[in-house]
């Protein structure tokens, strides 16, 4: 389940840059940073009546709610919604930069190597299947850089593409 939910996962993201992307091309007047702006307050208003309701008649709760350090975790909650945010609207300025497929890519290497990153931090062995997805990730993000850089014309005086017309 948890491998088709993080297939589903990344497809909806990757359709939502798409779209985004489409939206700010026909929008020249939204910067990325306003469309993202509302794109966040809209989803807020929209979700915030749902939650408060399912948290006034308790669902999904599993156990004694956390009495202990009620402002410290508060506080813990805003400065990561902050954190959150902010690593979301870059990402959101990146991808009217660039083209989504490549935001993708991007994003799953990025994924990999923060993987790799907390295995060696915590000192964990990754298993048979979690390298054949890191060495599939890596893969893949190589051949499509490879398949780009083969794609495109040459810049240097002189020198053909290989590309065939």
């Amino acid at each position: 389940f948890t491998l088709a939910a993080g297939m589903v996962s990344n497809a909806a993201y990757a359709m939502y840059s798409i779209r985004a992307k489409h939206v700010l091309s026909a929008l020249p007047q939204l910067t990325p940073r306003s469309m993202y702006a509302l794109l966040t307050i809209s989803g807020s208003l929209l979700l915030a009546p749902i939650a408060i309701l399912m948290e006034a008649i308790g669902a999904g709760s599993v156990g004694p709610s956390v009495s202990a350090g009620g402002l410290h975790l508060c506080m813990m909650l805003v400065f990561t919604g902050f954190l959150q945010y902010l690593s979301n609207e870059i990402a959101f300025c990146t991808l009217s930069i660039i083209h989504p497929v490549t935001y993708a890519v991007a994003n799953t290497l990025k994924r990999s190597i923060v993987v790799a990153a907390s295995l060696l931090f915590f000192g964990q062995q990754l298993p048979s299947s979690g390298i054949a997805g890191a060495a599939m990730a890596i893969l893949g993000a190589l051949a499509y850089s490879l398949a780009i850089r083969h794609s495109r014309p040459s810049n240097i005086k002189g020198e053909t593409s290989k590309r065939t017309v």
